[in-house]
């Protein structure tokens, strides 16, 4: 992932296709982990910043903005609030977490 991020960087700089093509067939491999999704964890922000984003900001790939939204849309849902009562009757709010729970007093 890092570096697709590298060469879109390049690409960037210097506009040589090769960089674009390499980077765009790393994004298509990592495409098969966003559709099975149950493994993904808090670093699908960085796997598809570097590769998704950045062929959307360099070509406006609409294949690539539906990977962002995808991506993001995991992320968003790896962290769920949901309200709680405390045994004081006080609400707290409460985070599930894939990995597990935490609770904000």
């Amino acid at each position: 992932m890092f570096w697709a991020g590298t060469l879109w960087q390049l690409y960037h700089f210097t506009k040589d296709e090769k960089y674009k093509q390499t980077a765009q067939n790393i994004e298509k491999q990592l495409g098969t982990a966003l559709a099975d999704f149950r493994g993904l964890d808090h670093d699908v922000g960085f796997r598809w910043t570097l590769t998704a984003v950045a062929d959307y900001k360099e070509t406006k790939s609409a294949e690539s903005w539906t990977r962002v939204l995808h991506a993001a849309t995991i992320l968003a849902g790896l962290i769920i609030p949901r309200a709680t009562l405390s045994k004081l009757g006080t609400l707290k709010m409460a985070f599930t977490v894939m990995a597990g729970s935490s609770s904000i007093a």
